[in-house]
């Protein structure tokens, strides 16, 4: 999506997909604090940070969790983008998980293109576009809205540990995510080019601004809808000249 994008890979759970909270909130602070060189705000720092993990609590509200004061807090504090998935609890409504669900995060539901399931299923035609199954649903429990935006996440080629396979086709939401930080890291280099005034309000503005509706799914399913990144670049361009409210 962003070709020479600098990565920075950070392990934050265990080889079987588990974890303690406080790994996750410091692999956080890591990425958008010290960076590589272990100097705070050395220049070394993540501008995005994607994160395809998460948890369903009981009362999601985007307070639940201590990930999510520390999306909140970290993207005030430092400027970084945080790209989230919605989580794959899906089609349930009131389903989207921490840290997924804060306020100031991209969060991230699957789109299904039909074209990728005739593909990949022989003798299935005319298969319309619209949200994956699995992928999470809104509002939260306080009536906000999420998913944000969606982006392709149903049989997606993506690259696996060796041990497992060099890259395989997956589906969910973690395959969606990726999409929409690389788009955003398309949206900052744009702006950092061109002098725009931007930051992590803007460019999720820029995108919910710019996305595609799908025809016929209803808001708390798929947000503002599909990302169209060349729509959303000329969208930053417009909101480089406004101020930035909270």
């Amino acid at each position: 999506v962003a070709p020479n994008a600098q990565l920075m890979e950070i392990r934050v759970l265990m080889s079987f997909g588990a974890g303690w909270t406080s790994m996750i909130v410091n692999g956080m602070i890591y990425a958008s604090i010290y960076g590589p060189d272990w100097i705070p705000f050395s220049g070394d720092e993540a501008d995005i940070i994607s994160m395809s993990l998460g948890g369903l609590e009981e009362y999601n509200d985007g307070t639940e969790d201590l990930e999510n004061f520390y999306v909140n807090y970290l993207t005030e504090m430092t400027g970084v983008v945080f790209s989230i998935a919605a989580g794959n609890d899906g089609p349930s409504m009131n389903s989207v998980g921490s840290p997924g669900d804060s306020d100031y995060a991209i969060t991230v539901g699957a789109y299904a293109e039909g074209e990728r399931f005739e593909l990949e299923f022989a003798g299935y035609e005319n298969i319309s576009d619209g949200i994956a199954d699995f992928s999470s649903r809104g509002p939260r429990m306080d009536g906000m809205l999420d998913p944000d935006v969606i982006a392709p996440g149903v049989y997606i080629l993506s690259s696996l540990p060796l041990w497992y396979a060099y890259a395989a086709y997956w589906s969910g939401t973690s395959m969606a995510t990726p999409h929409v930080a690389g788009a955003a890291a398309l949206l900052i280099s744009y702006a950092k080019q061109h002098d725009l005034s931007y930051d992590p309000f803007k460019i999720k503005e820029a995108f919910e601004l710019s996305a595609k509706k799908i025809d016929g799914i209803p808001n708390y399913e798929q947000g503002f809808g599909l990302i169209q990144v060349d729509k959303a670049i000329e969208k930053i361009k417009e909101l480089s000249d406004e101020q930035t409210t909270l």
